[in-house]
């Protein structure tokens, strides 16, 4: 006895559906429903940007349109690097170029800084009109290196020059001052030397009865010019010191020795009783009284040096 074909049996039955318990059929429902509500929000979702995207083109066609009509407007009051500088340039110059070679010398100041400012930014951002101006002129690295090196080496070159020539007009005065020095030490020692000769003139003279002698004839112990007339004033404490050779202050007993030597010997060649008995018998009577003046100062100074 044969058995009967169970595949053909099952295929025959269909699809077997289980009845669903209350609470599975509870979940089935809830699920149904928010895949309905999420199908519902995507639909909206989908409007909401549709919407927005029509009117985000109506407002951008809005504002190209009062652009437009904003750089359509000419008005030869308004500065030109207001609004869209490009635009105007290309229907005023439609080459660059053009607008570039123009005449600085005929453009205001707002023309002549947005000129100057297209140039820059043309330069910057590297337009082939600054390829045609700058051409050749780009160097490499090496040549740049070069060329500061030169530059480096010539500053010191000039630098050392300029020391050598400071420090030949440095010798070179020290060497007018060691002149001039010497000048002036040669002038003082020919200074004492005629002093100490007029002095033996007038004292070898005294016998001789013709002779008269004025203010500036007498022998004082100051420099003075031969151009210049001698007075009273000049006759200070300064002035004897330095025709002495004596400094204002001294250090050792040699200093001190010497200072009172040279003091004591010219204040007894002008002590008034000594000059009196001597000199003033052959002083010129116009001139007796300030010569008696002269004196007078002088000893009073060499005493207070003295005594210092």
């Amino acid at each position: 006895m044969t058995q009967p074909d169970l595949s053909c049996l099952v295929a025959s039955m269909g699809k077997l559906r289980l009845k669903r318990t209350p609470a599975e059929e509870a979940e089935h429902r809830a699920r149904k429903r928010r895949r309905k509500d999420l199908k519902k929000e995507d639909v909206d979702a989908e409007a909401r940007f549709q919407e927005s995207m029509s009117m985000a083109f109506e407002d951008d066609e809005r504002v190209d349109s009062l652009e437009s009509r904003f750089n359509g407007y000419h008005d030869p009051d308004i500065p030109t690097h207001w609004g869209d500088s490009s635009s105007r340039r290309r229907r005023h110059f439609e080459d660059p170029d053009d607008y570039l070679k123009q005449d600085p010398s005929t453009m205001d100041e707002e023309e002549y800084a947005e000129w100057i400012r297209f140039g820059m930014y043309r330069c910057v951002s590297k337009f082939p009109v600054c390829a045609r101006f700058y051409s050749g002129t780009r160097r490499s690295h090496k040549d740049e290196y070069e060329e500061e090196k030169r530059q480096k080496a010539a500053e010191k070159s000039a630098k050392r020059r300029e020391q050598a020539i400071k420090e030949a007009a440095k010798k070179q005065e020290s060497e007018r001052r060691k002149r001039r020095r010497e000048r002036e030490s040669r002038k003082q020692d020919s200074a004492r030397d005629d002093y100490e000769a007029r002095w033996k003139t007038i004292l070898a003279a005294t016998q001789l009865p013709d002779t008269q002698y004025r203010f500036e004839d007498i022998p004082w112990p100051i420099y003075h010019s031969s151009s210049r007339v001698i007075t009273v004033d000049d006759l200070n404490s300064e002035a004897i010191l330095t025709f002495l050779s004596l400094s204002k202050t001294v250090d050792t007993e040699e200093e001190k020795r010497v200072r009172k030597d040279k003091l004591r010997e010219t204040y007894l060649r002008f002590h008034p009783d000594k000059f009196e008995g001597r000199l003033m018998n052959k002083v010129d009577d116009e001139y007796k009284d300030i010569v008696r003046l002269g004196v007078g100062q002088v000893v009073r100074i060499l005493n207070d040096l003295m005594q210092k």
